[in-house]
């Protein structure tokens, strides 16, 4: 499932983007519509899309106010700009912009940038792979806060609380992440570097406000890696 988000004014535009997922088969696409950047302000919060596809002309504000915005406290996830004027190709990408498309938007141009987003994300290297309830699942390793085993249990935090849970080894886990990513904190947590707040003697501070207790003998380690995280 791609989540996407749409943020523009345009009720045109954004009432032709709805008619083209709809006749877009290949891909199963779950999207929320915003038409200001205030409605868009106001449910940051709670947004947690694949992509989202922002207008550079919003009114009142502009789509490279709104990347920054989401780049403040999102990474990872994809941005692809819509615009009329291709002066605009150069200022996208100062915000790490997968894309961008020139109005107006054909549905042979737009289905093709939904396939080049789809392919681009479930077919990264750092997916988490994992099996619950005979269910095989793909995670990005980006959306993965932390990864705690209890007993025989795996339970994988996800941002917004979502957690999946299945059964597998430290070992198993450790192998299927991206070592600069990740850090291990403990015998059983390892911890996505990026959503590090603060590390105070034996408690690493996570941004979503979680507290994590860091082992005696991993402290250095952990503290090293952030480090060299951010350089």
């Amino acid at each position: 499932m791609l989540r996407l988000a749409i943020c523009d004014d345009n009720e045109y535009v954004v009432e032709q983007i709805e008619s083209y997922i709809e006749r877009i088969k290949e891909v199963a696409i779950k999207y929320e519509v915003y038409f200001s950047a205030e409605e868009f302000y106001k449910n940051m919060h709670e947004m947690d899309f694949d992509v989202y596809f922002l207008d550079i002309e919003i009114a009142n504000t502009s789509g490279i106010e709104l990347a920054e915005k989401i780049r403040k406290s999102n990474q990872y996830s994809l941005i692809v700009f819509i615009t009329s004027h291709s002066r605009y190709a150069l200022d996208v990408f100062r915000v790490n912009t997968f894309d961008f498309l020139l109005k107006p938007i054909s549905f042979e141009r737009f289905k093709e940038e939904i396939c080049k987003i789809d392919n681009y994300i479930f077919t990264l290297k750092n997916n988490f792979v994992f099996m619950q309830n005979k269910n095989k699942y793909a995670i990005p390793c980006y959306d993965i806060v932390y990864i705690e085993k209890i007993r025989r249990k795996a339970y994988i935090h996800k941002k917004l609380e979502n957690i999946y849970e299945c059964n597998m080894t430290m070992d198993e886990i450790i192998n299927r992440l991206p070592t600069d990513m990740f850090v291990k904190i403990n015998r059983s947590c390892v911890v996505n570097m990026s959503m590090i707040d603060d590390i105070v003697k034996n408690e690493l501070y996570l941004k979503n406000g979680k507290v994590l207790y860091i082992a005696r003998d991993y402290k250095i380690k952990v503290k090293e890696k952030h480090i060299k995280y951010f350089l």
